[in-house]
């Protein structure tokens, strides 16, 4: 998942600025003709489109003296998508009451017409915000994203035993066509191999699942005056906690350009030692499952974002620093 609510800019599809202009135009005016004629609203105005395909419609706006972010969904089963998004974020409203660790909030939702009204996080991504930062403050905010993910797991987490041969089969499915370096070719293999050979060392751990964001990675949540806002929230996603939190890890790396030093599983030792801490999982997992999923994260992340040099410059080395672990 994207974190459409809060990008910058109008990401738009199609193949013609004309047919783009076209499309925003027609955005624009059908979410304010909708939203002026709901009675709930007393005063509207649109203030920035953030996203516009013929998916959805993301804009900024005022409603009601507030800043909000109004989402459309124009795909099948729109109706659904609102309803569990809303459903969600309500639930997630009486559970997260730490001041500290937030998502936005539903204020509206009209599931027939496939539009919702979120609260706006304020401030700035929290990956850009761990990135712009060291030291003490780095590793608190970094702990405080596993406490964030912690807090949003509470009460819907349920414990099993980790299959770890699934997702190796997985990563064999995906495309690598697009890939011709013979070198990363050979490190995806060598990783590929490696993961394999950890299925006789973690099959059958203790591994707790949960009902996640789904997505929780550093575009997909705000940083403002100590708060962590969760956004790109939309529904209930049960998962291997462990997966979440690589997930999280390794997405940060691969966007970090300072290389480490020191290392820990391919991610550098203080994103890990801070998110640790957290106390998001059990020690148990920390030395199986947390770093099977992390190297799973890897070999997904380079072979999808290959395209983007200097991701495929970050993801080199720490899964060259994972295979060394």
């Amino acid at each position: 998942m994207i974190d459409d609510t809060h990008s910058k800019g109008v990401y738009q599809a199609g193949p013609r600025w004309l047919e783009k202009a076209a499309l925003l135009t027609q955005a624009k005016l059908s979410l304010e003709s909708f939203m002026r004629a709901q009675p709930e609203i007393q005063s509207f105005k649109l203030i920035e489109a953030l996203k516009v395909t013929e998916k959805n419609w993301v804009f900024s706006a005022k409603v009601n003296g507030e800043k909000v972010a109004i989402k459309k969904f124009l795909e099948n089963k729109s109706d659904a998508i609102v309803r569990t998004l809303k459903q969600e974020l309500d639930h997630l409203e009486t559970v997260m009451k730490d001041e500290r660790l937030q998502a936005n909030r539903c204020l509206y939702a009209w599931p027939g017409s496939g539009v919702v009204v979120l609260s706006f996080a304020p401030g700035m991504r929290l990956g850009d915000k761990i990135l712009e930062t060291s030291g003490t403050e780095q590793h608190a905010i970094v702990k405080q994203s596993g406490e964030w993910l912690r807090s949003y797991c509470a009460g819907r987490t349920r414990e099993t035993t980790f299959g770890p041969a699934f997702w190796v089969k997985k990563l064999r499915t995906k495309n690598l066509d697009h890939i011709s370096n013979r070198d990363d070719l050979l490190l995806l293999q060598n990783l590929h191999d490696a993961l394999q050979t950890q299925i006789k060392t973690v099959r059958g751990a203790p591994v707790m699942q949960g009902a996640s964001h789904g997505d929780f990675v550093g575009i997909n949540a705000h940083y403002h005056r100590g708060t962590i806002y969760g956004v790109d929230i939309q529904g209930e996603c049960w998962i291997a906690i462990a997966r979440e939190a690589a997930r999280f890890l390794v997405w940060l790396q691969i966007h970090d350009q300072n290389l480490p030093i020191t290392r820990q599983h391919g991610i550098a030792a203080h994103y890990w030692a801070a998110f640790v801490q957290s106390n998001l999982l059990s020690i148990s997992e920390q030395s199986t499952t947390l770093p099977f999923f992390v190297g799973e994260q890897l070999y997904g992340r380079f072979v999808e974002n290959y395209a983007h040099p200097d991701i495929r410059r970050n993801a080199r080395p720490a899964v060259m620093a994972y295979l060394d672990m």
